[in-house]
């Protein structure tokens, strides 16, 4: 396969010619001082006589200020950008920063580990300086490696450990998905089980808890697999604890499915999911989701107060078995014309529960006032009946209030952070 190198040039010509003869580039952009431009012309030459057959383009990238890294840096792009022109992308492409002052080098290696390719490096056993110093002429030696942090995934690893603390559980597993060849094997089961993990949470946070279950066991797993294995390995110091805390979330979940009976059934538990959903929402800015997610939850919470106490559904109520003093009234205003039943709105749900004395409809009838101002916000949104935005001190609010109302055996479920440090 043809490939690029990317070659820093400093004042000596050696290594440079060395490594070019070594990766038999079909192009090589020179990356050059001042300083060192002319030293190109004695490279390509002496090239030629030990490479008969060389038939490479190549390309110059100046740098003014060879000791400025910044200034280094933004060239050293360049580099990266004209082996893209020419098509050749990070699975053939080479950068050997060799030649050049420290701060060139050091940017062509920064450039690398984001751009993508191997690193290539001529070093040698004997040098001028008492050792010290440059490789002594005729005793170079190539030295070609893996990018150090493609082999432990570093870039994937920050994107999607920023993706999954952010609660963007899909693009974190899409991340995750894509990891270079050359990683380190260890690094990558340990990612891929992360990588399971993700997909677990971003089902469970689309609603879908019942497909979520079988992943996130597959990530507890996995991630137990690892564990012994890990344990003296200070890079994974965060695995402990997130292992942990994957394998709470599955136990959690798979309570949440005993008491919906397949998630098929409405419960108080879920409906402290689905407040725990709309607090992640409001962490990650999506206020009039958060809000409208809240509301279901308030609705909720009164369902299934009302199948409680009734022993019938908010949709199909009997205004026989309702409080006397509210029955004519909720049979001229709710009778569905078909069924002859009434379907309950949610303050007719809890003007019934409190007028059947339930703590639920007592709480909705003292916190009314507070709750008026929120569930204006919520049907003045675009996600309801208006055009105005949440505001976060509106879906805050509306949280905290909602976690009052939550029973004490229905916690918020709390997801795992990823901490790599």
């Amino acid at each position: 396969m043809s490939k690029a190198l990317i070659v820093s040039v400093g004042g000596t010509e050696d290594p440079v010619i060395t490594a070019i003869v070594h990766h038999k580039p079909a192009f090589v952009c020179f990356f050059a001082s001042q300083k060192s431009l002319d030293k190109i012309g004695t490279v390509k030459q002496k090239v030629c006589e030990k490479w008969p057959e060389a038939g490479y383009e190549d390309e110059k990238v100046v740098v003014n200020d060879q000791d400025e890294i910044t200034a280094c840096y933004s060239r050293a792009l360049d580099c990266f950008d004209a082996t893209h022109e020419r098509g050749f992308g990070p699975q053939n492409r080479v950068a050997d920063i060799t030649g050049g002052t420290k701060a060139m080098s050091a940017a062509l290696a920064i450039a690398l580990s984001e751009r993508g390719g191997r690193l290539s490096y001529v070093g040698g056993k004997q040098r001028d300086k008492e050792g010290l110093g440059v490789v002594l002429p005729g005793h170079e030696r190539m030295r070609d490696s893996e990018n150090p942090l493609s082999r432990y995934a570093s870039e994937q690893k920050r994107r999607a450990a920023q993706f999954f603390n952010a609660h963007r559980y899909q693009a974190a597993a899409d991340t995750l998905d894509a990891l270079p060849p050359e990683t380190d094997p260890r690094e990558a089961a340990v990612l891929k089980a992360v990588r399971e993990a993700a997909l677990g949470y971003a089902l469970w946070d689309r609603f879908h808890h019942k497909e979520a279950v079988p992943k996130l066991k597959s990530a507890c797993n996995k991630l137990a697999e690892q564990r012994r294995l890990l344990a003296a390995d200070k890079r994974f110091g965060w695995h402990a604890s997130f292992a942990d805390e994957v394998a709470q979330n599955l136990r959690e979940l798979q309570g949440l499915q005993q008491q919906t009976h397949g998630f098929k059934k409405l419960h108080p538990m879920l409906a402290a999911d689905l407040a725990a959903g709309a607090g992640r929402r409001i962490e990650s800015g999506a206020f009039d989701d958060a809000v409208a997610r809240l509301y279901r939850v308030i609705e909720m919470l009164g369902q299934c107060e009302f199948e409680r106490v009734f022993e019938m559904k908010t949709g199909e109520v009997d205004a026989a078995r309702l409080p006397e003093e509210l029955r004519e009234e909720y049979k001229r205003r709710y009778s569905d014309e078909k069924s002859g039943r009434l379907k309950l709105p949610l303050s007719a749900v809890f003007r019934a529960l409190e007028a059947q004395d339930s703590d639920l409809g007592r709480k909705f009838a003292q916190e009314s006032e507070s709750l008026k101002g929120l569930l204006s916000a919520r049907n003045d949104s675009l996600l309801a009946h208006g055009v105005e935005p949440v505001k976060e001190t509106t879906a805050r609010k509306m949280l905290e209030l909602v976690r009052g109302w939550l029973p004490a055996d229905a916690p918020l479920v709390q997801f795992p952070r990823w901490e790599l440090e």
